[in-house]
This record gives C-alpha cells, sequence and structure tokens, in this order.
C-alpha cells in the first residue's frame, strides 16, 4: 500500500510526512463519517503538530487527486442547501483501510454506504 500512496502523491510536495500520514490514516479510518478540516487541524495541534489548515487541506487534495479518496457534500434535504463545514468521504476501494486495520471486526454501516456511494458515482459517469 505505501508504494501506490509514494508513487501517486509523490509530485506534491509534503514538509512534514508524519502529518501527512495522520491526515492520511484519519481520512481512511473515518470514511463515510462527517469530517470537518478544522477538526483535523485541532486535533493534530493538540497532539503537537504544528501544522495549518492550508497545508491539511493540500493533503486531502492529494488524496483527491490521487483517486484514494472521493469526497461528498452534506445536503440539507429541508433548506435544500449544501452544509458547509463537513464533508464525508469515501474510500475509492475498501482495501486501503483494511491494510490499515488488521483486526477482522468489520462494521457494516460505513462500509455498505462507502459501496452504495461508489456505485452510484459510476452510474452517474454512464450517464
Amino acid at each position: 500500500m505505501k508504494e501506490i500512496f509514494e508513487k501517486d502523491i509523490r509530485r506534491i510536495k509534503v514538509k512534514d510526512r508524519d502529518a501527512f500520514e495522520i491526515v492520511k490514516n484519519f481520512i481512511i479510518n473515518n470514511y463515510a463519517s462527517p469530517i470537518s478540516i478544522n477538526n483535523i487541524v485541532d486535533s493534530l495541534r493538540k497532539n503537537g503538530n504544528k501544522i495549518t489548515k492550508p497545508t491539511v487541506i493540500k493533503y486531502v487534495h492529494a488524496l483527491l487527486d490521487a483517486k484514494i479518496i472521493y469526497d461528498c457534500s452534506r445536503y440539507d434535504m429541508k433548506s435544500k442547501k449544501s452544509i458547509k463545514g463537513e464533508k464525508k468521504y469515501y474510500l475509492a476501494d475498501l482495501s486501503f483501510y483494511y491494510a490499515l486495520n488488521t483486526d477482522n471486526q468489520m462494521n457494516y454501516g460505513p462500509c455498505l454506504e462507502n459501496i452504495v456511494y461508489i456505485f452510484m458515482q459510476k452510474v452517474m459517469i454512464m450517464r
């Protein structure tokens, strides 16, 4: 798995490899959950990493550009408006999650949500 990230993300200049790994692992481990960039930055700062919001955004965009994750803005059905701040990130391949987490416990909720999202993305592309 490390080779995939090295190959696909080498074009961005990552100054702090550890911070990039933390951001990558956080998003992969919390796929199909609402995630805020501000929360990632706050969490990293609490753990002693001096990282800025633009840097975290750069790392997330690198994962998006490499097609490792897909983002989905949240939408409020009542007001018919997009909810700003939080997004859900889905994995292009669930094996990224299972490569990081070798325990045999499977949480079917996020797994099925991820599968449905990727399937719907493919259906929308075919139209």
